[in-house]
């Protein structure tokens, strides 16, 4: 694997990559692309082990929502959790690779105390679990998912629920996921967008709450948006949520009107290089160790 910065040498494997798209929209629309090989450019150089990882970024809010004496506060900081991963993905439109069955990450974070450890559980369907454990919290979850393909489109859709368990209060709280689209394939600008709730219920008090996610149209005026609210075990709306999955998200006490910042995403690091893969050359398959060549091109 090697670094490619010549325009010039990236350019003669565009026809090559326009063509392997056109033959994935003739044999994949409608199809499950977990189930059949796609272009090497279809990914970014990362698993999806190590992509699990990032769901830890935050997680400082999980210490944040353990701290709450109000419930369903502590379940808005959990969802504010649960909705950081997205902010990651802005700009970032390709499928991490699979990682091999068996296949471990490992991630420890001794400042903000937690460890982490997610393996591939399944090769077909692709199938990987996560765990996270603190002194405050324990996050579990699997990344069991169904790619779509429309031709013009993906979709992403989690096919199962991820918990976390608050262990000052013994909250046993599960959620599920938003679906996940990534548009304009092969015509105009790729982005990604989302659709469908993040539904949690705090099963130890029955609270709950959503986050609604509303895709991009030709109208939106506020692209990103998104709008919830937390209620308590009788139904009573306790707060209204608001913000954007790629900035912020606030809480709104209903009845005092006051105001509680959840989330706010990070600074990006600056001069960050983004890269992406291109496939030179196919596997030799001529000796016991069988090797292909990519390389990694800036954006």
């Amino acid at each position: 694997c090697f670094f490619l910065n010549d325009t010039a040498t990236t350019e003669i494997y565009t026809e090559q990559i326009v063509g392997s798209v056109r033959c994935v929209q003739e044999t994949g629309i409608g199809k499950d692309i977990t189930k059949f090989a796609v272009p090497v450019y279809f990914n970014e150089p990362i698993s999806m082990l190590q992509r699990s990882g990032e769901y830890m970024e935050y997680a400082e809010l999980l210490d944040q929502a353990n701290e709450q004496e109000d419930s369903c506060l502590r379940l808005a900081y959990a969802l504010a959790f649960t909705l950081t991963p997205h902010s990651l993905c802005v700009g970032r439109v390709k499928k991490p690779f699979n990682p091999l069955l068996g296949e471990t990450f490992e991630l420890v974070d001794e400042k903000k105390g937690y460890k982490f450890i997610a393996e591939q559980v399944s090769h077909h369907p692709p199938i990987s679990v996560a765990h996270a454990s603190s002194p405050n919290y324990e996050y579990s979850g699997d990344f069991a998912i169904k790619l779509s393909f429309t031709g013009m489109s993906i979709e992403k859709k989690f096919l199962t629920t991820s918990i976390i368990n608050l262990k000052k209060h013994n909250d046993n709280i599960r959620y599920t996921r938003p679906n996940i689209l990534v548009k304009n394939l092969v015509l105009g600008q790729m982005y990604m967008d989302y659709s469908g709730q993040i539904k949690m219920r705090n099963f130890s008090n029955n609270d709950h709450g959503h986050i609604d996610f509303s895709p991009r149209g030709w109208t939106t005026k506020t692209p990103n948006k998104i709008t919830g609210q937390i209620c308590n075990a009788k139904n009573e709306v306790k707060y209204k949520l608001e913000g954007k999955w790629d900035e912020y998200l606030k809480a709104i006490k209903v009845g005092t009107k006051e105001e509680i910042l959840l989330w706010k995403k990070k600074q990006p690091v600056e001069n960050a290089e983004y890269l992406s893969l291109i496939h030179i050359s196919e596997p030799t398959r001529q000796a016991e160790i069988s090797y292909a060549v990519f390389c990694l091109k800036k954006k």
